[in-house]
């Protein structure tokens, strides 16, 4: 029996991403805490710690998060630590490094926040990974571009790559015959033309180049679906307004039946400045809904085994949105992303210790 902690910036990543990793791990008799932004009981976790860290990378209050981690990790004594998220993973490597006794640490990062190009923000994130690389035991990347810049950098000890952390494809299987009777469930015309986007409103996720698009699209039946919540809701709302497209952009907020909007929607967009592997993309691309994506890491992945367009400037969004119209929905094979095929190589990794 190990005595693990689990940490991630958020309760709410640990609940949508990590849960069937947890209970294999509980299953294999190990302890498990878990070290988050907020306290609430979860199954298969025995304490919750929390942080107080900010989001944002350089901060007085995260350097004064940096002793109270250690002091937790020196107390509990840890066997092994596995981190997940940019921000929490790096302040807790940064505790990790100031040890006497160190924990195993493994690190699984959902996207590198920056690219191996010249730029002072690219520099710093790289420097910063470069910092805490000692003590990164396994480093588990998920796309292509980033296993490249882990290897060359050397940014962890031993590097592995997987296929994301797996969605569930089962619950998210293409059936075209749905589209009239889940349309009828969210007051959509059945002639609309629906684009749709889920994820958390924020400046990566960018669902502001999406309404900022919509100005230039002449076809009123063209509609975009905003599914999702979070700090950049009010803005993009507002904006929306501004643009005179309340009537065409439509703010759904969290929506907990996801595959039913799948099955309501034409199309599935993206505008995001940075990614791993996305669930939203895999579970819109399993549900046969061609894509038109950003030309980043992880959109660049999917788009080999899945139908769609991808965008290098904003600019380009209209023109890509025009040029899907011919494309139907059809069934990808995502099998390499399931659940079923990456849980065991990530629960082999985390176990061989």
């Amino acid at each position: 029996m190990k005595k693990i902690l689990f940490a991630a910036s958020t309760i709410e990543h640990i609940k949508n991403f990590h849960m069937p990793y947890l209970a294999d791990l509980k299953n294999s008799d190990n302890e498990i805490d878990i070290l988050v932004d907020k306290e609430e009981e979860l199954p298969y976790v025995e304490k919750v710690h929390t942080t107080k860290l900010k989001k944002r990378f350089i901060s007085f209050t995260n350097l004064m998060e940096i002793s109270k981690i250690k002091k937790l990790l020196e107390k509990e004594q840890y066997d092994l630590v596995i981190l997940h998220t940019t921000l929490t993973s790096f302040y807790v490597r940064m505790a990790v490094k100031s040890m006497k006794h160190k924990p195993k640490v493994i690190y699984m990062c959902h996207g590198y926040l920056f690219k191996d190009k010249h730029g002072l923000k690219n520099r710093l994130l790289l420097h910063c990974e470069k910092k805490v690389a000692k003590v990164t035991d396994k480093l588990i990347v998920m796309n292509v571009e980033d296993h490249k810049i882990a290897v060359k950098y050397r940014l962890g000890k031993e590097i592995y790559f997987t296929n994301g952390i797996g969605f569930d494809s089962k619950k998210f299987e293409f059936n075209n015959k749905l589209k009239e009777e889940t349309r009828k469930t969210y007051n959509f015309n059945n002639n609309d033309i629906l684009f749709l986007n889920v994820a958390e409103f924020s400046n990566r996720k960018n669902q502001k180049a999406l309404i900022n698009a919509f100005r230039k699209i002449d076809d009123e039946n063209i509609k975009l679906v905003l599914a999702g919540a979070g700090k950049k809701q009010k803005s993009c709302e507002k904006l929306s307004k501004r643009l005179k497209l309340r009537d065409r952009v439509y703010f759904m907020n969290y929506v907990y039946d996801i595959q039913k909007l799948y099955e309501a929607c034409d199309y599935y967009i993206s505008a995001s400045k940075s990614e791993g592997i996305p669930f939203s993309v895999l579970e819109a691309a399993n549900m046969g809904l061609p894509l038109v994506l950003s030309n980043i890491k992880g959109h660049r992945d999917i788009l080999k085994d899945a139908n769609g367009l991808l965008f290098s400037r904003e600019k380009e969004i209209p023109a890509k949105m025009h040029d899907i119209l011919i494309y139907k929905k059809s069934k990808n094979d995502l099998s390499k992303f399931d659940l079923n095929a990456v849980k065991k190589q990530i629960m082999d990794i985390y176990c061989d210790e």
